[in-house]
């Protein structure tokens, strides 16, 4: 990440007109933990395109990493609108939803995640926790975690291969 960053840091500075640079440079500085740093990458990236999805939903990462969790709200709506068939952005948003307490809000983004990526099991660990803690529907928390223990023994085997 490092060898990365190196190579992208200097770019930022010329007159790059493409967002994709700065989207890189974004998601670089998100796996760092430079939340700042991504935040205005991303800022960059959607000056240059405001139809950058994928920077939307980075910029609503880096929001809801320094807390600013209704922000983070706004940017993986705007993110789910721009494209909404991807599932990353459905799951970034129920977590900002979870974390701003509109939990009804984050569950149907959860399972509108759980619908588009059908194989990933973070849509129903999430699911799962708020149907016991928040719903408690003790019946609904039971159904998603046996499906995310399913996906999650599935995803380990096929990562085995």
């Amino acid at each position: 990440m490092d060898e990365a960053l190196a190579l992208l840091e200097p770019l930022q500075e010329e007159d790059f007109p493409l967002s994709y640079l700065h989207t890189i440079l974004g998601q670089a500085y998100l796996r760092r933990g430079l939340f700042k740093n991504a935040d205005a990458a991303f800022r960059r990236a959607i000056e240059r395109d405001d139809d950058n999805a994928e920077a939307h939903d980075g910029l609503g990462v880096a929001l809801r990493r320094q807390g600013l969790y209704e922000d983070a709200v706004y940017e993986h709506t705007r993110a789910a609108t721009l494209h909404h068939h991807r599932a990353q952005s459905h799951l970034n948003l129920g977590i900002a939803l979870a974390m701003s307490q509109q939990f009804d809000w984050a569950i149907r983004a959860f399972s509108v995640a759980a619908e588009l990526a059908p194989e990933n099991p973070l849509p129903h660990r999430w699911l799962t926790k708020l149907y016991r803690r928040v719903k408690k529907d003790n019946d609904k928390a039971r159904e998603h975690v046996r499906i995310w223990i399913q996906l999650r023994k599935q995803l380990l085997a096929k990562n085995r291969k």
